[in-house]
């Protein structure tokens, strides 16, 4: 039996002191990669209008692009106030660190945001961020709140095809299905999969 979720866990350890975190995590569309390495941290408390251009603002002095940040959202498409952000290197990504709690910009008042390095736990999380800000860039901005869920129970030795077949009747979206491994690219048993939503005219939704 399989189980759907919204939310993974948020525990784990510092990915920068895990072996094997030397790979990259590569987006379902196959454009972009975040790395394992201890580049990345992740921001929380953005507030809900921050922009690219804001988080670039407050990391004034480091060698980053509009790139190389990557907003989280609900899946109803509204921002979570959470992003990552990958460095290029484990030593600035660090530095970054150094700016937990620091006031997010003038414009927004005394409002500061966390600065964390990223968990283990924190991977799914950066593979749906690199999804859903890919979704964005290819003009599927507008998500709804049932064209993404989450199953966790799994086989692990489940793969893409399996989760394409149990769904045939489905129109799922390209490269919607997520197998989500742990950072020694084991499988969790946890996959996302994004189809096109009732009413979208490419067949049927989830429902």
């Amino acid at each position: 039996m399989v189980a759907c979720s919204a939310m993974p866990d948020d525990i784990g350890s510092d990915m920068s002191s895990s072996p094997g975190l030397s790979r990259t995590m590569t987006s379902s569309s196959g454009s972009g990669s975040l790395p394992l390495d201890g580049s990345v941290v992740k921001m929380k408390g953005l507030p809900f209008k921050a922009s690219l251009e804001d988080v670039l603002k407050f990391y004034t002095g480091f060698s980053i692009t509009a790139q190389s940040i990557y907003l989280k959202r609900h899946p109803d498409g509204r921002p979570s106030g959470e992003a990552f952000v990958v460095f290029d290197s484990p030593e600035e990504a660090q530095r970054a660190c150094q700016k937990d709690r620091e006031t997010f910009g003038e414009k927004f008042g005394d409002r500061y945001v966390r600065v964390y390095p990223t968990l283990e736990s924190d991977v799914a999380d950066m593979q749906q961020a690199v999804q859903q800000q890919n979704m964005v860039q290819q003009g599927h901005s507008h998500m709804h709140m049932d064209s993404v869920v989450k199953m966790k129970s799994l086989p692990f030795d489940a793969t893409q095809l399996d989760i394409i077949q149990f769904f045939e009747a489905y129109r799922l979206k390209p490269n919607g299905v997520q197998l989500v491994v742990r950072s020694d690219n084991k499988p969790t048993g946890e996959v996302g999969i994004a189809w096109w939503p009732v009413g979208h005219g490419k067949g049927h939704g989830f429902w």
